[in-house]
């Protein structure tokens, strides 16, 4: 994923984690969904496994240095909502 790459090395120190906190996000929930397993294989689904929602926890974790509680939950629910609204299409 050349978008980690890109976040990792986001020059602002809070910009970088959030961008990740949000890419992170999308794909775990991208994961879950039923199109997932035809679209790139069992091979792929069994690779994918639990690692969205371990990478999810770990980010979430560095996030949580640099936001409140009430921040961490706006931007959960942004991105829920993102997903929710662009499931099914070609930018999910």
């Amino acid at each position: 994923m050349s978008a980690a790459y890109v976040n990792a090395t986001e020059s602002n120190p809070i910009v970088g984690p959030i961008d990740m906190m949000v890419m992170v996000g999308l794909v775990r929930r991208a994961s879950e969904e039923p199109w997932f397993a035809p679209l790139y294989g069992a091979d792929a689904t069994a690779m994918v496994g639990t690692a969205p929602a371990r990478h999810e926890a770990d980010i979430g974790g560095i996030g949580a240095r640099y936001l409140t509680d009430r921040q961490l939950a706006e931007l959960g629910n942004g991105i829920e909502r993102w997903h929710r609204e662009h499931v099914g299409t070609a930018s999910c």
